[in-house]
């Protein structure tokens, strides 16, 4: 099971889970989450974001994720971005970098990039070119691995 919640100082704004094998579904209560931690080990992982960027996770459409991965030695992203501009994808590309613990996440609305979210800024969504070519070169020195995720369009 994996669960994602986002909160700030003074309130919990949105909790997701999923289960192995399941889709990803909002609770709105935290029972489960806390049966969860009483009940079995876990791992917890805490993420500061900027106080904009906490509402844009939060309020991110739910996705299906591929199965398969790419390595950037197979396709080049822009190569990736072309083909991906060509079916009019929306969802994201979570890009990791093989040899460091460094990469973004590419987000697409019907073909075009719209932004991402790099793990040298703030955590919220950036539209700046540099973020994107800063990327784009860290992958030419350690090459990276892409996958995927298609926004459902209805629940």
């Amino acid at each position: 099971m994996e669960m994602m919640i986002y909160f700030n100082e003074s309130e919990i704004i949105s909790n997701l889970i999923q289960e192995k094998g399941q889709q990803a579904h909002l609770t709105p209560s935290l029972e489960i989450v806390r049966s969860t931690f009483y009940s079995s080990s876990c791992s917890v992982n805490v993420y500061q974001l900027d106080a904009n960027a906490i509402y844009f996770w939060a309020q991110m459409p739910f996705f299906q994720r591929a199965k398969t991965s790419l390595k950037s030695s197979e396709i080049p992203l822009p190569d990736l971005i072309f083909r991906l501009r060509q079916k009019q994808f929306s969802g994201f590309i979570d890009v990791q970098l093989l040899k460091k613990e460094e990469g973004g996440i590419l987000f697409f609305n019907e073909g075009d990039r719209i932004g991402g979210s790099f793990s040298w800024s703030t955590g919220g969504m950036s539209t700046s070119d540099e973020d994107y070519n800063t990327l784009l070169s860290r992958i030419q020195i350690n090459d990276g691995l892409f996958s995927f995720g298609s926004f459902v369009r209805e629940r």
